[in-house]
């Protein structure tokens, strides 16, 4: 039993990296970020939780920060069915917001 539950933990540590790796490396050539930023922030919940589940010693396995990651992992499901469904905005509204925030100069 220790053996199928090693196998799984490490299995499913390597699927949640890949996933958020490929997410974080299709975020920018991609024509919809906002899927992929939802799919980032929910992959990468996931993975932060069990790297300290698994680097820390003393964790509790009930925390009073669950429903508020369970918050974080719902916003990432719903930014990809929003993307998925429609939610397409123009790229042009992604520079105006980097260009008010003053990442991003205003072109002469």
């Amino acid at each position: 039993m220790n053996l199928l539950k090693s196998i799984f933990i490490s299995s499913c540590i390597t699927l949640v990296m890949a996933i958020t790796g490929y997410a974080g490396w299709m975020l920018y050539p991609d024509e919809n970020p906002i899927a992929w930023s939802g799919v980032m922030l929910t992959a990468g919940l996931l993975l932060t939780v069990i790297t300290r589940l698994m680097l820390c010693k003393n964790v509790a396995r009930t925390s009073a920060h669950f429903p508020f990651i369970n918050f974080l992992a719902a916003v990432g499901v719903s930014l990809v069915f929003g993307a998925r469904y429609g939610i397409r905005p123009e790229p042009d509204v992604y520079l105006d917001v980097l260009r008010r925030h003053g990442i991003v100069p205003v072109a002469a």
